[in-house]
């Protein structure tokens, strides 16, 4: 905990600034303040945004809180500690407590994958999103992102972390991936394709008109 409060004490007079120029930019466009800006972008006020949230959470927490009373009976069971109120930061192992790897035993489902070319990976990913009712992603994300590990030979490096990105306001979008053919990438790709689905014009159109004009 000492490292989090130092943490805190280091980030706190660049957060405030960062708080002050988001208003600012925010107010420049139009808006209330940053807050109604990012939910401008939904096409909503901030008030039906701060409804909707607290509907979600109404619904959700019965089900949260049997989950997170099963998990850190289960976590306490696993280090031998006394069942905590509030789950410790550090009994998980990801910071943002996304991924479980290591603490519990899930199936196996790279077998699922392993006859299936990366591509196949992809093209599924992108066939969620237009069941969705999406549309299909443009002719030049195929031809300008770069979604396969480097090939050997090949004297280029590239950073495999993935991430998936609007260049424009439009139907640019560009994903950075290392695909291969197992269940890792299969989340991977559907997640970074979200990305580039959930930031497309539909969603900015609102947040950017005052900018345009």
């Amino acid at each position: 905990m000492g490292s989090v409060k130092g943490v805190r004490v280091a980030l706190k007079e660049g957060l405030v600034k960062l708080r002050e120029l988001r208003n600012r930019a925010a107010k420049e466009l139009g808006h209330k303040d940053y807050f109604a800006l990012q939910v401008a972008g939904y096409g909503m006020t901030t008030d039906e945004m701060v409804k909707l949230h607290d509907g979600f959470l109404k619904e959700l927490r019965p089900l949260y809180l049997q989950l997170h009373t099963w998990t850190k009976h289960k976590l306490a069971e696993k280090f031998k500690q006394p069942v905590p109120k509030r789950i410790p930061a550090h009994w998980i192992n990801n910071r943002w407590s996304q991924e479980w790897t290591g603490l519990v035993e899930a199936a196996n489902i790279d077998d699922r994958f392993k006859d299936r070319p990366p591509e196949w990976i992809t093209k599924t990913a992108e066939q969620f999103y237009t069941g969705l009712g999406f549309k299909p992603l443009p002719a030049s994300f195929w031809t300008k992102s770069d979604l396969y590990p480097v090939k050997q030979g090949e004297t280029r490096k590239k950073n495999t972390h993935a991430s998936c990105w609007h260049i424009d306001l439009e139907e640019d979008i560009r994903s950075l991936m290392s695909i291969e053919s197992n269940s890792r990438w299969f989340y991977t790709a559907h997640h970074e394709l979200g990305h580039g689905r959930s930031c497309g014009p539909a969603r900015i159109q609102a947040s950017t008109k005052a900018w345009a004009s």
